[in-house]
């Protein structure tokens, strides 16, 4: 099709366009290359967990063949996009014809909702299993499953048949083009040049059949799950039969939030950003493929077990194994007999699981293998010449440790060189936004003013926690480097909890600039003036440093001669302090100090906004007061950005005594890389005049 022809609104058009990022065009063959990594994970992940299960007479359970039926959808949804988004952003193939296009959209719907139907039934099955368990395997039969699957099956099939039909029949005379890079019908129905009303109509009728009446029904099984859970006398008991759930809450949320997003902004979201359309449509296609693999390989013991054991056994048939079974080793090296391969093979097995370390005391070498699993346990494997029986014991207690050791993510050791690929994207995006922040900032005449200086301060603060703990995550997951010297990780610490300190201190100073201006709009220019600003920062940044000054001193006095395995990629003062063998009550009580002082501004935040609701209510329109809401927005998902994970993280070190390890790390990493990397988002996003300069700067008008 000719330009001219797109830009005839009478001619009929033949086909769609679809799009890709708009105004990154130029860049699209390098986004390519994490979307092809989204898709090879997504696609491998969910061929694992069905032929793990297919393979496994274990499995052969209710609950596993649900999830056969989960990582089906996922494959399925993952396959119907993938050729249009790979044709777009490879080779810039952007033209679909109407029957693809209706093929695409059918296919696409069908699988989604079919997944709302599977995670109904999952639900089903979680409160089968914990409300009715003696009745659990004569209700969930195999006859059962196979019937509700094709139920399910059906009933997507049956309310999406309609629509490409009620597609076909409209006239399309614009210039069709699509704003995501696959075919939706909610997008598809707008670009008709006739009445769409039926359309819009059964749509929602479809939406609220299947994804809102399952939502409902997924909520109500939660909530008999809970009565049942809460009436279980034991404490273990009861957080045994909640941990069974967790994997299916993650399932659920990752599916149902994007998917109701990305609905809500297509049919009320007309002043959207049309970035914040695509980047919901790529999550709401991506993410659930993609994470529901990974979400119950790390969950769900099983599943996690007959992965390990796979590749074990593929390890041990491999043709390397039956050429050379065994090698005979002299015996002068201190190992006795004859070695087998396959012992070789476990070796490198551990090695990749574990952290080894050499030692050379008294002349005698030891090879010390300590295990990094939840419950700490620690083998020992000491070989010496001449003497086979003497034992090094790495956790005695008369030995000062200087050396730590950071961990990675605990059983997933050997993907850790995949897991830094995101990670890595992150980090860049994060110190990336921060400095276009601070760039347009200084450069802008236009923003020298005091809101935006607050915000160069909070993108100053990302930066700095962004840096300090980007030497250490980067060193475990790209070179499996785990130990840090004492004085490196009182240096880490330090810099951690000082940022962290002036972020919160840069919020609160944020929630003031928000409360002058609405409350004292005339008097706003008077008060904060450019150096009233920087004094206040100044001020808040002392703050922080004097508060996080004492960390590395009380910590250095401790004496570390047992443990020596931190729980996260970088260095926390609660997590080091709790290693140490001498009394550490003053570290305690200090670090809970610090925790108030930082939830002190926390408090101060709440008190400015309620004084800014209390003003905003007392304005006359209700338009005024919208728009004076809404120069807001930014700021509250800031703090809601930077509050939740480390108070979440802080209750799990002070409070969790039976805490996951890997909710730990997870959130440890949320708390470090997400406010950096989501705040200059937001800021971009939700602040026309940040949004506007950057485009500028671009070159996009």
């Amino acid at each position: 099709m000719t330009p001219a022809s797109l830009g005839n609104s009478s001619s009929i058009s033949s086909a769609f366009l679809l799009s890709g990022i708009p105004g990154l065009e130029h860049m699209h063959i390098w986004i390519s290359i994490p979307l092809c990594f989204m898709y090879l994970v997504s696609i491998l992940g969910n061929c694992m967990i069905l032929f793990i299960i297919k393979t496994e007479p274990s499995l052969h359970e209710p609950m596993y063949l649900f999830l056969s039926m989960l990582a089906l959808t996922d494959l399925g949804l993952s396959l119907c996009t993938l050729p249009t988004v790979l044709g777009i952003f490879w080779i810039g193939v952007r033209e679909i014809g109407h029957d693809a296009c209706f093929a695409q959209l059918f296919f696409i719907h069908c699988f989604s909702f079919l997944e709302s139907s599977v995670l109904l039934s999952m639900a089903f099955d979680r409160f089968v299993a914990i409300c009715l368990p003696l009745h659990y395997a004569s209700v969930l039969t195999n006859t059962a499953i196979g019937r509700i699957g094709l139920a399910s099956l059906g009933r997507s099939v049956a309310l999406i048949f309609p629509l490409p039909f009620m597609l076909k029949r409209f006239p399309y005379c614009g210039p069709s083009v699509l704003s995501h890079s696959y075919c939706l019908h909610q997008e598809v129905m707008k670009l008709a040049c006739a009445d769409i009303q039926a359309n819009s109509i059964y749509g929602m009728f479809v939406i609220v059949s299947t994804v809102g009446v399952d939502s409902l029904l997924i909520l109500f099984s939660y909530a008999l799950i809970l009565r049942t859970v809460m009436s279980i006398a034991s404490r273990a008991e009861r957080l045994k039969a909640l941990n069974t759930c967790v994997s299916h809450i993650c399932a659920v949320l990752l599916f149902y939030t994007p998917m109701i997003g990305l609905s809500v902004i297509h049919r009320f979201g007309k002043q959207a950003p049309h970035l914040i359309q695509v980047v919901m449509g790529f999550v709401y296609l991506l993410a659930p493929p993609l994470m529901n693999p990974i979400v119950y390989s790390v969950k769900t013991k099983q599943i996690r077990d007959r992965v390990t054991r796979a590749i074990w056994q593929a390890l041990l048939k491999c043709p390397v194994s039956k050429t050379f079974r065994s090698f005979q080793v002299d015996p002068s090296y201190g190992l006795l007999g004859t070695i087998y391969f396959q012992d070789i093979l476990h070796f490198v097995y551990v090695f990749a699981c574990f952290k080894i370390q050499i030692y050379s005391w008294n002349k005698r070498n030891f090879f010390i293998i300590q295990h990094d699993c939840l419950n700490g346990f620690t083998a020992e494997l000491a070989v010496r010449e001449g003497n086979s029986n003497s034992m090094y014991k790495l956790n005695s207690s008369e030995i000062e440790i200087t050396t730590f050791f950071l961990i990675g993510i605990p059983g997933l050791e050997h993907m850790h060189v995949w897991i830094s690929i995101p990670i890595c994207l992150m980090y860049l995006m994060a110190i990336l936004g921060n400095c276009t922040i601070l760039v347009v900032i200084k450069t802008e005449p236009s923003l020298h003013a005091p809101m935006y200086y607050f915000l160069s301060m909070l993108a100053v603060s990302d930066l700095g926690l962004s840096l300090s703990s980007l030497p250490t995550m980067l060193r475990i997951f790209l070179f499996n480097i785990t130990s840090i010297s004492l004085n490196a990780r009182f240096a880490q610490e330090f810099f951690i909890h000082g940022f962290t300190g002036m972020e919160s201190s840069v919020l609160l100073l944020m929630s003031f600039d928000r409360f002058l201006i609405i409350h004292d709009p005339l008097r706003y220019n008077a008060i904060l003036t450019s150096t009233r600003v920087a004094k206040m920062g100044l001020v808040f940044l002392i703050k922080s440093v004097l508060l996080v000054l004492p960390f590395p001193l009380t910590l250095r006095r401790l004496t570390y001669c047992r443990k020596r395995l931190l729980s996260h990629s970088y260095c926390l003062h609660q997590d080091v302090m709790k290693l140490a063998c001498s009394d550490n009550t003053i570290n305690f009580f200090y670090g809970f100090f610090v925790a108030l002082c930082m939830m002190s501004d926390s408090v101060f935040i709440a008190v400015s906004y309620v004084f800014i609701l209390k003003t905003v209510m007392g304005i006359g329109s209700h338009k005024e007061r919208l728009k004076a809401l809404n120069t807001c927005v930014s700021h509250i998902c800031a703090v809601l950005i930077f509050y939740v994970p480390i108070i979440a993280l802080a209750s799990m070190h002070r409070f969790g005594k039976h805490k996951s390890l890997m909710a730990m790390i997870i959130t440890a990493d949320i708390f470090l890389l997400v406010p950096p990397l989501m705040n200059p988002i937001v800021y971009c996003v939700k602040t026309k005049q940040i949004r506007e300069k950057i485009l500028r700067k671009l070159g996009v008008k």
